[in-house]
C-alpha cells in the first residue's frame, strides 16, 4: 500500500526544511552598477507572498526565496518546483546610494554578483603600487 501525504503534512515540516537550505520568506538584494562614472548600490526587497506558485490552485504561502550566484530564485515547497532566475524588476527598489570602489567590490562578492569590468579595473588600479626606481647616477 502506498502512503499518500496531504498538503497539511507537507507544510508541517516545510519551515525547517526550507530554512535549513537557505530559503527565506523575505530577502534584500544589493546590486552594484556604474552610471556616468559613479558607482551606485541599489537595494531591492523581495517577498515570497508576492511571487505565487505557478501551479494551478496553489496558495502563495508555500513559496520561498533564495539568492544564488547573484540571481534570485523562488520555489514552492508543496510542489517541490523552483522558478527563476528572475529580474530585479520583480522586487521593490528601496534605496540607491553612492559607494566607493572597495565597498562596491565587497557588496558584489557578498551577493554573488559578477563584478562589472569597469569597476574591477578601477579597483585593481587603486591597489596597484608603482615600484620606486633608483635615480640614475650623474
Amino acid at each position: 500500500m502506498v502512503k499518500t501525504t496531504s498538503i497539511d503534512e507537507l507544510l508541517e515540516n516545510e519551515e525547517s526544511q526550507m530554512t535549513g537550505e537557505g530559503w527565506k520568506k523575505e530577502l534584500t538584494i544589493k546590486y552594484i552598477l556604474l552610471r556616468n562614472g559613479v558607482i551606485y548600490c541599489q537595494e531591492y526587497d523581495f517577498y515570497a507572498d508576492m511571487m505565487p506558485c505557478r501551479q494551478k490552485n496553489c496558495g502563495a504561502n508555500h513559496t520561498w526565496l533564495k539568492c544564488l550566484n547573484g540571481k534570485l530564485f523562488w520555489a514552492c515547497a508543496v510542489h517541490q518546483t523552483c522558478y527563476g532566475p528572475i529580474t530585479l524588476d520583480e522586487g521593490l527598489k528601496r534605496k540607491e546610494y553612492v559607494v566607493d570602489v572597495d565597498k562596491a567590490v565587497e557588496v558584489a562578492k557578498e551577493s554573488g554578483q559578477t563584478i562589472p569590468p569597469e569597476i574591477k579595473d578601477i579597483f585593481l588600479a587603486s591597489k596597484t603600487i608603482m615600484p620606486r626606481r633608483k635615480r640614475p647616477n650623474e
